[in-house]
Order: structure tokens, then sequence, then C-alpha cells
């Protein structure tokens, strides 16, 4: 049974790494399209609304999983599931996609246009524009 464990400790070191990647490529595609000097640019507008519920239950997923591991099998034990989570996603990051590569700009600026869409088809032209305007900076023309 404590097998079950340090493999949800590995399992939660790759999420833990994704997660933290694909919050780095929502800084870093935000920067690139703020014309001003904000520290964030529009990370918050292109971050996609499934992403926090993604991070929030990966974090509570760890948070768990040490848990269960310091109540089963030790103190010592949950120090060391926490190193393999928190190390463990510095070596998952080698594994993963990059921060600037294609694979998070896709789920990204999908979800965006999806937004734009909802925003459209629910009247919201104040949030319809934004979000359009937006699109325009990444290079994407929603109504074409």
């Amino acid at each position: 049974m404590d097998i079950i464990w340090w493999f949800l400790a590995v399992v939660m070191a790759f999420a833990f790494a994704y997660t933290i990647q694909f919050t780095s490529a929502t800084l870093s595609m935000g920067r690139e399209i703020s014309d001003t000097d904000s520290p964030t640019g529009f990370q918050d507008a292109i971050t996609p609304p499934w992403q926090s519920n993604l991070a929030l239950i990966v974090y509570l997923g760890c948070v768990v999983v040490v848990g269960v591991i310091w109540w089963q099998i030790g103190w010592l034990s949950a120090l060391g599931g926490a190193a393999v989570i928190f190390f463990g996603s510095s070596v998952a990051k080698l594994a993963l996609p990059k921060p600037t590569g294609d694979h998070y700009k896709l789920l990204i600026m999908n979800s965006m246009i999806s937004r734009y869409a909802d925003y459209v088809r629910d009247g919201d032209a104040l949030r319809a524009d934004a979000m359009k305007s937006l699109l325009f900076k990444v290079g994407i023309d929603p109504d074409a």
C-alpha cells in the first residue's frame, strides 16, 4: 500500500511541474503582448479559467498525498514525499513542454477564442471587444 502513495507523489510532481510551466507560459505570453510596463502584462486576461481550478486541485493533491504519507508511514516519510514532489517537479520540467513552446500557446489561444465566442453569444460587447483586441495582439483575427 505504501508504494501507491510514493507513486502518487511522483504523479503529483509531474502535475505540479505542469501547473508551474503553464503559469510561466501565461506570464511569458501576457508580458509579450502587453504594451505597458506591468510586471504581469495581460497574464490574468489570457489565463484559461480552468487553469486556476487545475492548479488548486494539484496543490491540494500535493498536500493530501504528503498528509496521508505522514499519517500512514510517519513524519520522516512525509518529508521524503514532499521532497519527491518538489525536487521531482524540477526533473519533470525537463520532460514537459517548455513554457515558450506551442503546446501552452495553443491551449491559451483556444481558450481565448472560446471565451470570445461565448462573450459574443451572450451579448457581452465590452468583454468581447477586450478579448478581440487581445486576440489581434497574438495574431488571430476572431472574425475570420
